[in-house]
């Protein structure tokens, strides 16, 4: 008796463990106690699979056994990817995608730890995963044997009948839903993204060049008076940098300093928040909202853009006049979008001909980029040009930060930083998202490059827009639930900046904190609107 006792109590515990262990990200999505009122159905499934085979006296292979604790861990690990992604990056979570992604992130970990580091977390890693393999086996186990046996079998079929029940009640419409299927909700809105792709993207292509139709036309850009214009994306630079008190005590006096340069250089400074479409990472996607003035939040979204008749920021300069480039320094392969976001030129990793060691996930430091771009493209211009940057100095996981050159007519090809050694944050046992020590060191190295910039290199009065893609991929960050980013917007004729003081930006280098953030896609009608008409005077 006592051993049947024992068995019926470990069944019951094996089940009521098992739900704990797939329903856990609902309560901590929702901050709430783990009580065991929610019920997995991944798990209803399978204990019905199971409770079927022992009805009808059928032995279970072991491998099976093995096989369903494998399955209930890629359920278990599919609902954190689903609480995770939104949470780190501002989105919803798409298996397709995603797991492109999942080689990046692995590359990042790899050359932000040493071999030995990253062997040793890889082990780790592996390690938790096998254990819990083993855990699931065991208590898929402990249930089978209770089936078998007959201890726990009342249990089990009362449980799973209750549970379907449930679910009818629920989609009939007359009882709450207390049920967690994400798992399977995440895999359902897969395929249906993937057998709908092509509908799918027409429709919102639909809606996008509806959207821009609605923008003020013409977009002749006159106003500008032939100016140059430089947009440069500056990596995971997020409102955080002034909110969080600790990034704050060191970004803001780099702050004040760059002011103080630029504007004892002549330039008027204005600054604001833009809400960026995703935060911690996705800069792709962040580039085309301020590009199109269409919200892109998701790959199929991006896709469906590049099927559009959306024209572009660099379209619209292009057909003003100007001579319409990118720099893409983390671009290593043909990037077919060139033609849809409308440049002539496009500077890829190995276009820009760099000599020197690679920092932060193998990138080439944006002093350089910057410097780069000026010789070859703004020195001795012929035509107004339009560049748009993708610095990526400051890009994840912040663990080697290039040094400043203070003369810039030494740069050259890059191969003087093999000289100069470079600054070190390594990362902790690989915990990317805790990095806020690399983070701000590579942040302030992006601003007192650009400071050099501005203050030595760039000496007309073209218009130039630093703005943040996204948040830092950083739990700081994410904590807030903000996707706000700084722009700083400059140049040495005080009326290219005063329309977006109209749009409510502040004089200087620092935000109002408590103005709010207007959507990164209304960007492009400001701009468009605001700019073209009459030709502007030149002073």
């Amino acid at each position: 008796m006592g051993r049947s006792l024992w068995t019926a109590v470990s069944t019951m515990l094996a089940v009521v463990a098992l739900n704990a262990l797939l329903v856990v990200g609902d309560f901590i999505e929702a901050r709430s106690a783990l009580i065991p009122t929610q019920v997995s159905l991944e798990l209803v499934a399978v204990l019905v699979l199971l409770s079927v085979a022992a009805s009808r006296g059928a032995r279970l292979p072991d491998l099976l056994l093995w096989l369903l604790g494998l399955m209930l861990l890629a359920v278990l690990l599919l609902r954190f990817a689903d609480m995770l992604v939104p949470w780190y990056f501002g989105r919803e979570f798409s298996l397709a995608v995603d797991l492109k992604f999942l080689p990046v992130l692995i590359d990042m970990v790899y050359h932000a730890l040493t071999s030995t580091q990253f062997a040793l977390l890889a082990g780790i890693v592996l390690g938790i995963v096998a254990l819990a393999v083993v855990a699931l086996r065991l208590a898929l186990g402990a249930v089978w044997r209770g089936l078998v046996l007959r201890q726990a079998a009342p249990f089990v079929l009362g449980l799973t009948t209750v549970a379907l029940g449930w679910v009818a009640a629920v989609e009939a419409g007359s009882a709450p839903r207390p049920m967690a299927a994400k798992a399977v909700n995440v895999v359902q809105r897969s395929v249906q993204e993937f057998l709908n792709v092509k509908t799918l993207r027409r429709e919102i292509a639909a809606r996008m060049e509806a959207t821009a139709a609605a923008r003020p036309s013409p977009a002749d850009l006159a106003k500008l008076g032939g100016r140059n214009v430089l947009l440069v994306f500056a990596e995971s630079y997020g409102a955080v940098t002034l909110t969080d008190p600790a990034m704050a005590k060191v970004l803001d006096p780099v702050r004040a300093e760059f002011a103080a340069a630029v504007q004892a250089h002549g330039y008027r400074v204005a600054s604001g928040f833009l809400e960026s479409p995703v935060t911690g990472g996705g800069s792709w996607l962040a580039h085309a909202t301020m590009t199109t003035g269409i919200k892109v939040d998701g790959q199929l979204p991006y896709d469906a853009l590049l099927l559009s008749r959306v024209l572009p920021l660099a379209g619209s300069f292009r057909a003003a006049g100007y001579r319409t480039v990118a720099a893409m320094p983390r671009i290593n392969q043909p990037w077919p979008e060139a033609r849809f976001f409308g440049f002539e030129t496009v500077y890829d990793g190995p276009g820009f001909g760099y000599l020197g060691p690679r920092y932060t996930w193998e990138t080439m430091p944006d002093q350089f980029v910057l410097e780069a771009i000026h010789r070859r493209e703004l020195a001795e211009r012929r035509r107004p040009v339009f560049v748009q940057y993708v610095l990526s100095s400051s890009h994840a996981p912040f663990d080697d930060v290039p040094p400043l050159i203070g003369d810039w007519a030494k740069i050259g090809d890059g191969r003087g930083y093999n000289d100069l050694g470079s600054n070190l944050y390594p990362l902790k046992t690989g915990l990317v998202f805790e990095h806020v020590e690399g983070y701000v060191a590579a942040t302030r190295y992006v601003l007192q490059s650009l400071q050099g910039y501005l203050t030595e290199r760039l000496a007309d009065d073209s218009l130039v827009i630093i703005v943040g893609d996204h948040q830092p991929p950083l739990t700081v960050a994410a904590a807030t639930r903000d996707k706000a980013v700084v722009v700083h917007v400059l140049s040495r004729d005080p009326a290219l900046v005063a329309p977006f003081l109209a749009h409510g930006f502040t004089s200087g280098v620092r935000p109002d904190l408590g103005g709010g953030a207007a959507p990164m896609a209304a960007f492009l009608g400001w701009f468009v609107e605001d700019f073209s008409g009459a030709p502007r005077e030149r002073n």
